[in-house]
């Protein structure tokens, strides 16, 4: 919250904390798009598997076995995807870290949650590191409101 405006989507949070602050985000439109790229990609591509998995597996959400077992394996699809990007580079985009990071290690640190091992993922799990060693770094589960985390 802002005053008397409230943002209330994730992506939509990190865009407008990165311009305000002028950390995580990109200084031209080219950079913001590469940064956006991922937000996106992990939208679609990352977070419905993980997350929908994670709800399977604490009872949040009930489905059919086959529904079940189609989220786990487009969460690791989603997971393989990433590693194969991720293992020789440092950040997802722009070689620095961005909110690019920040999102997708939202669905990463819950992985474990809906059953995904992340061992499997040496670059992921490395990546994951990185990211924690940030200065200023909390858990989800530390700063994220209890009403929210669910």
């Amino acid at each position: 919250q802002d005053g008397s405006e409230t943002i209330i989507q994730s992506s939509a949070i990190l865009e407008y904390q990165a311009e305000k602050t002028g950390k995580f985000g990109g200084k031209t439109a080219l950079e913001r798009a590469h940064i956006n790229e991922w937000m996106f990609w992990d939208f679609d591509r990352l977070c419905p598997g993980l997350f929908r998995s994670r709800a399977y597996a604490l009872g949040f959400r009930k489905g059919e076995p086959a529904v079940v077992e189609a989220f786990k394996q487009e969460g690791e699809a989603g997971l393989a995807a990433l590693e194969s990007y991720i293992k020789d580079k440092q950040w997802l985009a722009l070689g620095k870290p961005t909110i690019a990071d920040i999102s997708v290690y939202s669905g990463i640190f819950y992985a474990a949650d809906g059953g995904f091992d992340l061992s499997k993922y040496p670059g992921i799990s490395a990546w994951k590191s990185r990211v924690e060693a940030l200065p200023g770094y909390g858990k989800p589960v530390d700063v994220i409101p209890s009403t929210s985390r669910n």
